[in-house]
């Protein structure tokens, strides 16, 4: 049975790169697919460790996030090194993205120096560097402090706001022009950077403790793309099906249930027409009208608590099935408002830092299908309405958060209708 999941999980996979053809790196650091994949060098010396680890033991399930296990890597004096480094893959195109998770283990305490992501060209720096390191406020406060290096500042340096949990996603958008984007947890820094080469490919990367660092952390889902070309998959039906299907949108012929296409397009158009000024509301108990919670476009990431699951659930069904209407809505009507709502909701979507509540159930639940399949629609329908940025953080949500979790929900539950499901699921986010 395990050997089967593994290999529709790897079929999933395979489908998705043969499709796409753009993404070049995507490791996700997992004992049960052989560990770290031998194309990273290990590099330690001294107290230096590298290993695969669960980043929260205190509390149940906190592994959902990111799988089983992630990267661990530690040296505690600055005597000792512990890093990865890898040759960067051979790009069609000047325009990528790289995306990877951090996690911060405050059981330690001192971070000095942690580089995250460091590019060469040669033995030159390349591309933008990151490095982390503890600071301290004018009332001995500490927090977390992120030194950005490009062509023209050695230090700039940014304040990363506080994680739900700890875990970061650090996005580095190069564009052809040289310039250099950064985003934190989908969040734009809005200081645009210069890469360090002239040559915008770096030839190989590291990060971990390096000589002269003190500290430790988790990283994972590591993934290195280009923008996906062409037009939209079609999941639904092909381009040259659309202007047959607006025709229909006209049809007053009532059909055997006495209501007509047109009737009920409208319906929907007057529903989609609504979507962001109107909200999702769920009760956490029905007998507990204070217990309510309400969700407001662009909706927002749920809480995390050990009473929120069912919040959750409702949550997701209703959001994933929004999503594919409007979708559907503003293609057929090329209705521009309703582009840029949907726009901002998936942006918003693929930012959450997960898209399961990992304090109560292990993995996925039964309402993530919901969700992906919603995302995966609507990216498919508005493919061509959306920029690279967002094409490669939408496609990286569904990588990360929707096609992996799923197969970990598969690991863990032993169900026949969370099979169907998921599967189906994973075909579509394909």
């Amino acid at each position: 049975m395990k050997i089967l999941r593994g290999l529709l999980f790897l079929i999933s996979i395979g489908f998705l790169l043969a499709a796409n053809g753009e993404i070049l790196i995507w490791d996700f650091f997992e004992e049960n697919f052989g560990g770290i994949n031998p194309s990273w060098i290990q590099c330690k010396t001294g107290r230096g460790t590298i290993g695969l680890r669960t980043e929260w033991t205190r509390i149940p399930y906190a592994y959902s996030v990111h799988g089983k296990t992630s990267l661990y890597m530690s040296a505690y004096d600055e005597t000792s090194f512990a890093y990865v480094k890898r040759e960067f893959p051979t790009l069609s195109s000047n325009e990528y993205l790289v995306e990877f998770y951090f996690w911060i283990d405050t059981s330690y305490s001192e971070i000095r120096n942690l580089r995250l992501y460091e590019p060469r060209k040669g033995d030159t720096l390349a591309h933008i560097v990151l490095t982390l390191a503890y600071a301290f406020d004018s009332i001995g406060k500490k927090y977390w402090r992120l030194y950005v290096q490009d062509k023209f500042n050695i230090d700039s340096s940014l304040t990363l706001r506080e994680s739900i949990d700890f875990w970061y996603k650090f996005q580095i958008h190069q564009l052809p022009t040289g310039t250099v984007l950064l985003w934190i947890n989908g969040d734009s820094i809005k200081t645009s950077f210069t890469s360090i080469s002239d040559t915008l490919q770096p030839d190989s990367f590291r990060f971990g403790i390096v000589e002269g660092s003190k500290g430790s952390g988790f990283w994972d889902d590591f993934i290195i793309t280009t923008p996906p070309s062409g037009s939209h998959p079609g999941i639904y039906f092909k381009p040259r099906d659309i202007p047959a299907l607006r025709e229909k949108r006209g049809d007053n012929d009532t059909i055997p249930l006495g209501i007509s296409a047109g009737s009920l397009w409208r319906r929907r158009e007057g529903w989609a027409s609504r979507w962001d000024n109107e909200s999702i509301s769920i009760f956490e108990d029905d007998t507990m009208p204070s217990s309510e919670y309400t969700f407001h476009w662009p909706y927002p990431q749920p809480p995390f608590d050990s009473t929120s699951d069912r919040i959750w659930h409702f949550y997701e069904m209703a959001l994933g099935k929004r999503l594919e209407l409007v979708a559907l809505v503003s293609l057929l009507n090329s209705d521009t408002k309703l582009f840029e709502t949907l726009r901002v909701s998936l942006r918003s979507i693929s930012s959450w830092e997960q898209w399961t509540n990992r304090f109560t159930t292990a993995y996925s639940n039964l309402y993530l299908p919901f969700l992906v399949r919603g995302l995966a629609s609507s990216y498919d329908l508005i493919f061509s309405y959306l920029n690279n940025y967002e094409k490669m953080a939408i496609q990286n949500a569904l990588l990360v958060h929707g096609i992996g979790q799923l197969y970990q929900g598969l690991e863990f539950y032993n169900d026949y209708g969370y099979w169907g499901t998921t599967v189906s699921t994973i075909y579509l986010a394909d």
